[in-house]
């Protein structure tokens, strides 16, 4: 799947639809995309830092910074 055909789908969304307070995708590459991240953060929604099992129960941002960031959703 293409990130492009992400962002997209999620623009046609946010346009027709109220949007979310938070999204949730799996972390799969075209979800982890600047382009697709940059998209839901300047329509102020929210993306998750659920901790996965596959991370050993850590969030996306503490496998790819090393880190947690204040004001991380948990």
């Amino acid at each position: 799947m293409d990130e492009w055909m992400c962002i997209e789908a999620a623009r046609k969304a946010l346009a027709r639809y109220d949007k979310p307070k938070m999204i949730h995708t799996d972390r799969g590459r075209q979800f982890m995309g600047k382009g697709f991240t940059v998209l839901f953060e300047n329509a102020g929604v929210s993306i998750s830092r659920r901790p996965h099992q596959s991370l050993g129960y850590r969030t996306p941002d503490e496998v790819y910074y090393g880190k947690v960031y204040k004001g991380a959703a948990a």
